[in-house]
């Protein structure tokens, strides 16, 4: 989220990128980490937008007023190594920016100045990469007024820019809200404004791309239907002060518009219900130029209009006054701010000259959690879902206690902890300081081998005009294989009367039945049969067991 202080307007843009946040600790006290100067003079310095790449490595700012021009600057350590693309004449207050989403590409609002108080907008795209134009268009068809803010849509395909005429009379001032399709950069859709929506200094786009909310110079706040480019209603909140830039949080649900007013208020307004909420809140301090959120929607950042600058930050969710920086003599006027995507760093530039300066700020303490495995299986919990390695990070304000869980993949065990953690159950960490935990995963040991076991109940014989039979109950334990033998002997002679055979498909009792036939029933006509019943188990895994029965079936004429 930037904004931006100038003699014409200011800018308000919120870019959020959504992290998991918890518990609401304080965060360190802001401080300046490094100042870069930056060799412009005169209006150049007047650093007015910004800004910064979705990796955080880069920021971009736009500049002055004769003409204006955009550079790019490394953000670690902080400096300019000349990286910048110049206006054109006609290219004039580079006061207003959107960011493609992937970060390929900046979006600039400029004017054109024809003289006797007539301007005329238009907008650049520049590649971030190499720093060079690719379009340079006009907003209107006539020169009727300068762009004072810029939204984007979530999908990066449109870009909204609010205009505002000066040169008209006290009462009749002309306002426009421009929409622009960003990939063909032509034939821009215009909505006109109500004389009372005087200014418009911030445009806010939820995260559905449905509507947007204008805030005002007039202290009106102004709600458009993006789809259709219809106004579709305002509220007065005028009594605050006249609105200079906002934030919106990550989820839509909340706008935070500051005041220029001496001191400097900041109002919260539910966009769903479209009221304030609560008393404004003072900032201590006058006249607010720049704004911007953490990724988490956990604080709202507000630079000054002062000399030196400063920095204000507010927590958002009580709406307090939460710790004020102010710069070192000669960093004058935060008028433009934007906060890395980890939200660790704001990086402001400011309206001092020769040379002109950006200022990294620490916003908050970083602790890095970094885990590590060996054998196979996953960690997971609170954010984390790992491969073979993998890291969270914290601010020192979210919530800091982490616990881990470790899952063994199949065949695998998990045998502990080391590092932070010890033992084998959930891991328990918090990130006060930087913490390494390693999870080690080991082969199962093979579990000793089942035994098979075999019972045979129940056998009973059974006779009848034709044949002749015997039947079982088996138990077994383990799938496998059942089978029968019934045999008897005469002399050394051995003869098999009947053969019976069954699969277990699990542990269970099966009924097996083994036919003599019409051979055994003629055989007991003449004399009873001395049987013996040999039921063998082969499970699928492991050796056969084996049990036999004897059973004497009588003669029978």
């Amino acid at each position: 989220m930037i904004s931006i202080r100038t003699a014409i307007g200011s800018l308000a843009l919120a870019l959020a990128f959504i992290l998991p946040f918890g518990s609401a600790s304080a965060a360190s006290p802001m401080s300046e980490v490094s100042t870069a100067n930056v060799p412009f003079s005169n209006d150049e310095g007047n650093f007015m937008s910004a800004l910064i790449s979705p990796n955080g490595q880069n920021v971009y700012f736009g500049s002055g007023t004769g003409p204006g021009s955009a550079i790019r600057m490394a953000t670690d350590p902080l400096a300019y190594s000349g990286s910048n693309l110049d206006g054109l004449a006609t290219e004039r207050l580079w006061s207003s920016a959107v960011r493609s989403p992937d970060g390929s590409y900046g979006y600039w609002g400029v004017f054109d100045d024809l003289g006797g108080g007539v301007r005329k907008p238009g907008a650049v795209k520049v590649d971030l990469s190499t720093m060079s134009r690719v379009a340079s268009v006009p907003l209107t068809a006539q020169p009727v007024g300068i762009p004072t803010a810029a939204g984007i849509s979530p999908s990066g395909n449109y870009g909204y820019f609010a205009t505002y005429d000066e040169a008209q009379p006290v009462g009749s001032e002309i306002n426009k809200l421009v929409r622009l399709d960003l990939a063909t950069m032509a034939s821009p859709t215009t909505l006109n404004l109500l004389v009372t929506d005087l200014k418009p200094t911030s445009v806010l786009v939820q995260p559905d791309g449905q509507y947007a909310y204008l805030g005002c110079d007039s202290g009106r706040i102004v709600k458009i239907n993006l789809q259709t480019m219809t106004r579709v209603g305002s509220i007065d909140l005028s009594a605050n002060g006249f609105f200079r830039t906002a934030v919106i949080s990550p989820d839509g649900r909340y706008g935070y518009f500051a005041t220029r007013n001496n001191p400097a208020k900041v109002v919260k307004v539910d966009l769903d219900n479209f009221s304030q909420v609560g008393s404004a809140t003072s900032l201590g301090a006058a006249n607010v130029a720049s704004s911007a959120i953490s990724p988490d929607g956990a604080y709202g950042y507000f630079g000054t209009e002062t000399s030196p600058g400063k920095v204000v930050r507010v927590r958002l969710s009580s709406m307090t006054v939460d710790d004020t920086l102010t710069f070192g003599i000669g960093k004058d006027y935060s008028d433009s701010l934007v906060v890395s995507p980890d939200g660790q760093f704001a990086y402001v530039g400011t309206l001092t000259l020769s040379p002109a300066k950006v200022i990294k700020v620490k916003l908050a303490d970083k602790t890095n959690l970094t885990v590590s495995k060996s054998g196979s299986g996953t960690v997971s919990g609170s954010g984390i879902d790992c491969g073979n390695t993998c890291s969270i990070s914290r601010l020192d304000y979210q919530d800091l206690a982490i616990q881990l869980q470790a899952t063994p993949d199949p065949g695998q065990v998990f045998t502990g902890w080391s590092g932070a953690c010890s033992g084998t159950g959930a891991c328990q960490v918090t990130l006060d300081q930087d913490r390494a935990v390693s999870a080690t995963f080991a082969a199962a040991p093979n579990p000793e081998p089942t035994k098979p076991t075999l019972a045979v109940s129940s056998l009973k014989g059974k006779l009848t005009r034709k044949a002749a039979s015997l039947s079982s109950k088996v138990t077994v334990n383990l799938p496998g294989k059942v089978s029968q033998r019934a045999t008897s002997k005469k002399g050394k002679k051995t003869r098999t009367w009947c053969r019976a055979s069954k699969t277990a498909a699990n542990a269970g009792i099966y009924t097996l039945k083994c036919n003599l036939g019409k051979k055994g029933r003629a055989a007991l006509r003449r004399s009873a049969l001395k049987l013996t019943l040999r039921t063998t188990f082969t499970p699928t895994t492991g050796s056969a067991v084996t049990v036999n029965r004897k059973l004497t079936l009588k003669r029978k004429r």
